[in-house]
């Protein structure tokens, strides 16, 4: 958390991340050191579409936003501690700097795509940047469709002792 009034776009990491986010998207453009919407904001489902395009298909980041999303959906807010052993078995296959994926990895990855997560509306961190407790946001079961059907996907198992994913069972071949 800042200690005075943010001044800069910088000062605000998730509201810098919106901006490249939806520049990224054709949804906003620069003229002349404003920021103003293109025609395909004025359209509600054109503007679903190009947000959930972000994130490239089944790149490591996809599907670590996914599934942290659908964690968070599923069984509310947590900390990064908690989210990344919750998600490691659903990343456990992907490697990082040439070792298998670990739960330092993935908090480190959760620190990097916190600001894209909350300006997607998919975790909110709360007021102070320092904190380390994610809740689920507002998109978090609607906006991306990897996300929606994995959390009902594990609020099937939500009263069972063997929840897929968290003990390795139920995972894809």
């Amino acid at each position: 958390m800042l200690d005075r009034p943010a001044s800069i776009e910088e000062d605000l990491p998730p509201l810098a991340a919106l901006h490249d986010l939806l520049r990224g998207a054709g949804l906003l453009r620069l003229a002349h050191g404003v920021l103003t919407p293109t025609k395909a904001a004025a359209d509600d489902l054109q503007t679903i579409r190009r947000l959930r395009q972000v994130l490239e298909p089944d790149s490591f980041h996809d599907i670590l936003i996914g599934v942290i999303t659908a964690l968070l959906a599923t069984d509310g807010p947590a900390t990064s501690a908690d989210l990344a052993e919750a998600a490691l078995p659903w990343l456990d296959r992907w490697a990082i700097g040439g070792h298998p994926v670990n739960t330092d990895d993935l908090r480190r990855q959760l620190r990097y795509t916190a600001p894209l997560m909350q300006a997607l509306d998919l975790a909110d961190l709360g007021t102070g940047m320092r904190s380390d407790t994610y809740r689920p946001g507002p998109s978090a079961t609607t906006l991306l469709p990897r996300a929606t059907a994995l959390a009902h996907y594990l609020r099937q198992w939500a009263d069972t002792d063997t929840q897929p994913g968290r003990d390795g069972t139920g995972l894809p071949a």
